[in-house]
């Protein structure tokens, strides 16, 4: 305002003076300018305090929800801290081993006691690879009635369990159903103190569990003349890939247990209804999730992952990995790290892995070519039994087949 009169002043004085005439014309403009930036930035502050007291009245009405950590329990036990670490020595002063992959080392590089304990170990040699076979859990056999036992000769009968092959044989019209591949993940110890052959599956099949046997001594990992484990070369592991495995397995272990536990809630959500016999146990998604992670493609079929349980997998590996996170202080930093890179890897993976199993959907699967590739590389070829040979058959003309139909049917 006084700017305005004192522009008015100076023009009814009628002075001459350009330049004081130009001086005040701006001030003027600049004021008035200024006055209504003023104004409007009064006007928004007014409005954010009124959205700010609306916004404090509303949260006192709302209660306040606790963090899903806080509600929802944990899949790591309290009880899970309180357990000693299991760990192992190679003689009675050696270093402690308390992880799979540092035992393996160790026997790898050996070891001579020469602080008293007298104990040596040769170095071994580690070998790996995916394996399959036919699985026969009832090893029934047959002998002539009436000799003594001494005297008895046992007659091995295959009763694999079977599966549809989700297809009809081409030009017949016919359901193929085959002996069902169970896949392992097998460790071979070779050296002169302490050679072993173990496989690392799914044995449980109630829940799916994965483990540790030794080969032969289970029904699911003992190989017979007509159903010997199967491999290809491309599944035998260089020493680089057996040590990506083996950071795996601890985790791929733990958290299948959890997955198909049947009684075991994992924070909202429910336990899974276990597939039938003749798919594949929910196991043997923790062996395809390594093979993802591995090579970022899956090869093994069948495969068993509904929804119901890939959620599971997905909440545990990130419920796991929090835990894990927030008590690093009171534990082994350097192993916990590990750990949760590995799981790190396994969420990236865990979309790639497929699932054949007929109540759930296709989710992470590239489609029915990719299904026959695997099927492919998962056929069983020493089996002495009509079914597989049918399917081997099938297989070999549906690879012609099928890319010769996407492509004509491509838009």
């Amino acid at each position: 305002q006084a700017a305005s009169r004192e522009l008015s002043d100076f023009q009814a004085s009628y002075t001459s003076d350009a330049a004081r005439q130009h001086y005040l014309d701006s001030f003027v403009g600049w004021k008035s300018s200024a006055r209504g930036q003023a104004e409007r930035d009064l006007e928004a502050a007014r409005k954010e305090l009124q959205a700010a007291e609306e916004a404090l009245i509303a949260s006192r009405r709302k209660v306040q929800v606790l963090p899903w950590h806080s509600q929802w329990p944990s899949p790591v036990p309290q009880q899970a801290a309180e357990r000693p670490i299991f760990a192992v020595r190679l003689t009675a002063k050696a270093p402690i081993l308390r992880t799979i992959k540092d035992f393996l080392d160790a026997m790898e590089n050996g070891l001579i006691d020469r602080s008293g304990g007298s104990g040596i170990v040769t170095k071994h040699n580690v070998e790996a690879a995916f394996v399959r076979h036919a699985c026969d859990v009832l090893m029934l056999c047959s002998s002539e009635a009436g000799e003594a036992e001494a005297g008895k000769v046992y007659t091995h009968m295959p009763m694999p369990v079977t599966t549809s092959a989700g297809f009809l044989m081409p030009n017949s019209g016919r359901e193929i159903t085959a002996p069902r591949p169970h896949h392992d993940f097998q460790l071979k110890i070779r050296g002169q103190t302490f050679p072993f052959d173990v496989a690392f599956s799914a044995l449980v099949e109630a829940s799916g569990a994965l483990g540790f046997a030794a080969t032969g001594a289970h029904a699911e990992t003992s190989p017979t003349p007509w159903n010997p484990l199967e491999y290809e070369a491309h599944d035998v592991l260089w020493a680089r890939e057996t040590k990506e495995c083996l950071d795996l397995v601890p985790v791929v272990a733990a958290l299948s247990a959890l997955v198909g536990d049947p009684g075991l809630i994992l924070g909202i959500l429910q336990p899974v209804v276990p597939p039938s016999e003749a798919t594949a146990p929910l196991g043997a998604a923790g062996i395809a999730l390594m093979q993802a992670v591995l090579h970022n493609d899956v090869k093994m079929w069948p495969v068993a992952l509904p929804d119901s349980a890939r959620v599971r997998w997905d909440y545990s590996l990130r419920a796991v990995r929090h835990a894990l996170s927030r008590g690093k202080e009171d534990a082994d930093e350097e192993n916990i790290d590990i750990i949760c890179g590995a799981i790190g890897l396994c969420l990236k993976a865990l979309p790639k892995v497929p699932n054949d199993e007929g109540s759930g959907t296709n989710g992470g699967c590239k489609g029915f070519g990719d299904r026959l590739k695997r099927m492919e590389f998962s056929a069983l070829t020493r089996i002495p039994l009509v079914g597989a040979t049918a399917l081997r058959a099938a297989l070999v003309e549906l690879s012609e087949l099928w890319p010769q139909f996407a492509e004509d049917t491509d838009g």
